[in-house]
Parts: C-alpha cells; structure tokens; sequence
C-alpha cells in the first residue's frame, strides 16, 4: 500500500520503502493484486512502482489474488524467509491482513487517507526511523 488512492504515491510509504532500503537489513517485496492495462491506458504502470521493491508479486503474472492463502505461500517462498513472522505485511484490506496474520505474518493496516501511524507501527516493529526528513525528494 503506497498510495491515498490506488493511483497516487504517499510520501510517508513511499519515504519509508527507501529509508528502508538504504539500510541494507531489508528485503523490500509487494504483493499487489493489478490488471494489464492497455499501452496508452492512464492507469499503465510505466515501472516506476515495481522500482522501489526488490520483489514485485502481482496477481496478473502469478494467477492468485489477496487474500487466498497461496499467494500468501508464493510471497513467503519469494521472499526467501524462514519463518513467516520475519515479514510484515501492510495493507489496506482487512481481509488481506487476516489471512496473512492467520498465516504468521505481522500486519499493519494502511488507511488510505492517513498512513502516518501505519509508518509509525512499522517504526516501532523494526526499531527504525523513518520519518520524512524536510530535505526528502518524492
């Protein structure tokens, strides 16, 4: 969940991916249920979103959606963790988080409109600063 709406970057999330990734100590990985649009379509995604993680899993390319369990397995092999709990899955869905936690993943709900104390909960799970800095670009 990078966005107030599905179309639009959110500072914070999209801050705190690349604070995160600067570390060096995190696999960064979406899961993202998408479609293919069209070349000339508005919402096409020129590659800008699947940028910012190491692992980009879509519900187009592996034909499974959130919430079913498997794509939750796919996720966990491909993310190359030992036990599910090592990952934290965010999310705006309720549904998506439930079978993730019911999977043993930790989960963060992100309201679409005020992600700041989703960025907050992640903070204190991981022990890292990731607030935005004034000099941050996005």
């Amino acid at each position: 969940m990078i966005g107030r709406t599905s179309r639009e970057y959110n500072p914070s999330i999209v801050g705190a991916i690349e604070k995160l990734r600067r570390t060096g100590r995190y696999k960064i990985g979406a899961l993202t249920n998408n479609y293919v649009f069209p070349e000339d379509h508005p919402y096409r995604d020129d590659g800008n979103t699947k940028a910012l993680f190491d692992i980009y899993i879509a519900s187009v390319e592996v034909g499974m959606r959130k919430p079913e369990r498997r794509i939750f397995e796919y996720a966990i092999k491909t993310m190359g963790v030992e036990e599910p709990s090592q990952m934290v899955f965010l999310d705006d869905l309720g549904g998506n988080l439930r079978t993730a936690k019911e999977m043993g993943l930790r989960t963060i709900k992100v309201p679409l409109h005020d992600p700041q104390d989703a960025v907050r909960q992640l903070e204190d799970m991981l022990g890292e600063d990731l607030s935005l800095s004034p000099s941050s670009k996005l």
